[in-house]
């Protein structure tokens, strides 16, 4: 068996004409991928026991990708393989130094387990060896590929992705050099080539759609690092409102302003990444092809697409449906015993194809950007008590206990007019959706995620507020995060009602022992001083026992996301602000 390293060189070598190959018009339903992605999970099981051991942590992040058991066999097997490269210090990898790194960094951040000593090691590794320029390429070359190599940096940004995810420091500067590295070797025709620069006919100097495709994904990856608010497919928060002002009758008791110390002040992104992101988006738009060709980097492709389109939040590339239409093509390519085969290379082994479709078609990088489900995102009622859970014997309008109201109307429409609170009674529709769900059909509250997430973002915080009740009455564990998310509120009625959604939804009326209202202690007439301290030590301990016990049950498909991230550094700054 011929090394993994000669499997990468060929799998991303870029040569010949790109050909119109096929026009699909209908994209695979939901029962075709599942089939097909079941198909492809076991033919890799079967095949992991006898595969090069370089390709097993390929084989491992795929099964976990698409929702195998962390403690399933091959799993395991693949993360012990990834941390004993890490033993003694220094990243001892095989042929495939970078592309391992970048899979093995991947796999061992996806498993949930604690691994951040693997992960400085890999990242010391990737780090030692970026070039003054920002890429990086295959050690020993000579001067052939000084300039860099499009594909090896692409996984070098994943191993570092992979670890910031974990709460690994990296330094801002190396992502700006990748930027500035790619604004330097992009082609005049807009493109990017696996080798910029080299003119041997071989191809490899030549724009190609897995390259530019590679390209424009590392570039959001460094843009999201450097500074997250710039990034095209993460949403900006809404600025404040006067909804948040105390005299807002519709406000919540109290709103105070949480100072929270940065994790890092971003630094400028260099000004060359956006316009080298429309330039080869461009020359993406006007070549992009479903079936890529030649054959040998197809399945490479998809894989890479995939990404791309998840960071860059594209929904279609030109006219193409890429995703509904490459899908179709990937299945029909499929072959009887579940794998994928698309080059006649013999390192090129089937389970690497296998494992690049299997990756495209779970959407891999969408999970963990949390694009393949709805995005939800981040009140205080009467005396910070929460919306209540019983309304047997009354209805509830937000102050005090009347006489109750027969709901006017389904409970989609009753979610949907929180939308233009402005224009409507906020109390009475929460009133209303309160009955709905306590003495109606709950699960029809499971039906209305879409709608909750904008409400959670809304910018009165009683919509927020009720927007919290709801998540929590879901009993969905996958949205604990943005109940988590919500404590950091700087409206101090959405922190109470996020912590006590929590304590709905995962059986914990007491919450760890914490107050349910931040200021009942505090006693009457308390000094503004003494009421903001107050907050912020209840905030500080809530997002740390809910945080911890999140990282402790969170499911496993969300496991290694950028939510785990962000909490991870949370918790750390809170910890060392005690």
């Amino acid at each position: 068996m011929k090394s993994l390293r000669r499997f990468s060189i060929l799998l991303v070598l870029a040569c010949g004409v790109l050909q119109y190959a096929c026009s699909v018009a209908h994209a695979a339903n939901p029962q075709q991928l599942k089939s097909s992605i079941d198909r492809g999970i076991a033919f890799l099981r079967a095949e992991f026991k006898g595969a090069p051991e370089g390709h097993k942590g390929l084989i491992g992040l795929t099964l976990m990708k698409a929702g195998l058991p962390h403690d399933a066999p091959e799993i395991k097997e693949a993360i012990e393989i990834a941390r004993k490269k890490c033993e003694g210090g220094t990243y001892n990898h095989h042929n495939e130094h970078f592309y391992e790194a970048g899979v093995d960094a991947t796999l061992l951040v996806d498993s949930g387990e604690e691994c951040k000593a693997e992960l400085q090691i890999i990242v010391d590794f990737v780090i030692k060896n970026q070039l003054p320029n920002g890429g990086w390429n295959y050690p020993g070359q000579g001067e052939d590929v000084a300039a860099g190599d499009t594909s090896t940096i692409q996984y070098c940004c994943l191993a570092l992705w992979a670890a910031d995810r974990a709460g690994i420091d990296i330094d801002p500067q190396v992502w700006a050099k990748i930027i500035q590295w790619h604004a330097a070797n992009q082609a005049s025709d807009g493109g990017f080539a696996y080798r910029p620069g080299r003119t041997v006919g071989d191809g490899m100097g030549t724009s190609t759609l897995n390259m530019t495709v590679n390209s424009i994904g590392s570039i959001h990856i460094c843009m999201l690092h450097l500074d997250s608010s710039s990034v095209p497919f993460m949403e900006r928060p809404s600025s404040s409102s006067k909804a948040n002002d105390p005299q807002n009758p519709k406000g919540a008791l109290e709103v105070v302003e949480l100072k929270v110390t940065p994790e890092k002040e971003p630094i400028e992104i260099p000004g060359s990444a956006k316009p080298t992101i429309g330039k080869a988006y461009q020359w993406l738009s006007s070549r992009f092809r479903v079936s890529n060709e030649p054959a040998i980097n197809r399945m490479y492709y998809y894989y890479s697409l995939e990404r791309m389109a998840a960071l860059a939040d594209i929904k279609k590339i030109g006219s193409h449906d890429w995703f509904n239409e490459c899908a179709d093509y990937v299945i029909s390519r499929q072959k009887e015993n579940g794998s994928w085969k698309e080059s006649n290379f013999v390192s090129l082994t089937p389970d690497i194809d296998t494992s690049f479709a299997v990756l495209f078609l779970t959407r891999s990088t969408a999970k963990v950007l949390k694009q393949t489900q709805p995005a939800y995102g981040d009140g205080l009622l009467a005396g910070g008590r929460g919306l209540p859970d019983d309304l047997s014997g009354g209805s509830f309008n937000g102050r005090t206990v009347e006489e109750k109201k027969k709901p006017s109307g389904p409970l989609d429409e009753l979610l949907a007019s929180l939308a233009n609170a402005g224009e409507i009674d906020v109390n009475e529709v929460q009133e209303q959706i309160v009955e709905k769900v306590q003495v109606g059909d709950r699960s029809e509250l499971v039906k209305q995620k879409d709608l909750l997430v904008k409400l959670v973002k809304h910018s009165d915080p009683s919509v927020r507020m009720m927007a919290m009740w709801a998540l929590g009455r879901t009993d969905d564990m996958r949205l604990t995060q943005h109940l988590i998310e919500g404590l950091d509120d700087v409206d101090l009625g959405v922190m109470i009602e996020a912590r006590n959604a929590l304590c709905w939804l995962a059986r914990k009326p007491r919450g760890f022992g914490f107050a349910e209202d931040p200021l009942d202690a505090l006693g009457p007439n308390p000094a503004p001083d003494a009421k903001t301290q107050a907050i912020r030590d209840w905030n500080k301990g809530v997002v740390t026992a809910w945080g911890n016990w999140y990282l402790e049950n969170r499911p496993y498909v969300d496991r290694g996301d950028q939510f785990e991230a962000k909490l991870r550094r949370r918790l750390l700054q809170i910890k060392e602000e005690l």
